[in-house]
């Protein structure tokens, strides 16, 4: 199964770091109620034996500025 996420940031939003998959991971857990969002980041899912973890990421897509130095992306 695929989810997009389409989000947008304001041109006052502060950069995100460029390691930025646990801030999407975090901002999806908190959207989901409380019980369902520990199950899913404890357990994942299973089937059968097998248990299977929630997220894999994609690169953000956009226009961006890089700033290596810092180690931040910006989106104007």
């Amino acid at each position: 199964m695929h989810a997009y996420l389409k989000m947008r940031m304001g041109s006052s939003s502060p950069a995100i770091p460029i390691h930025y998959n646990y801030l999407i991971q975090a901002a999806i857990y908190a959207a989901l109620p409380e019980e369902m969002a520990a199950r899913i980041h404890n357990e994942g899912f299973t089937a059968g034996k097998r248990s299977f973890k929630m997220f894999s990421f994609s690169r953000l897509m956009g226009w961006f500025t890089l700033d290596k130095a810092a180690g931040t992306i910006s989106f104007p």
